[in-house]
């Protein structure tokens, strides 16, 4: 559940970061496909969110290389 409903994210995770003793992400570009997600992003995470059509191919194949590849080939970021 999102506090801005229901939205598909891209995220481009650039780098590893360390603070203490904690270690996380940081997102160099994230790509979402609505305007709420990516002003909420941007407000109240500092996000440089994006909006984008997103769409994700559901049909897979079978076996483990075979999913990654397929999903690899049919997995599209419009706009970038």
């Amino acid at each position: 559940d999102s506090p801005i409903g229901p939205y598909r994210e891209v995220a481009i995770l650039s780098a590893l970061v360390a603070k203490d003793f904690s270690i996380g992400a940081w997102a160099s570009h994230i790509f979402v496909d609505s305007k709420d997600a990516a002003v909420y992003g941007r407000e109240f995470w500092g996000l440089p969110a994006t909006v984008v059509p997103i769409h994700f191919d559901s049909q897979k194949e079978s076996g483990d290389k075979q999913e990654s590849k397929a999903f690899q080939e049919k997995t599209t970021l419009q706009s970038f």
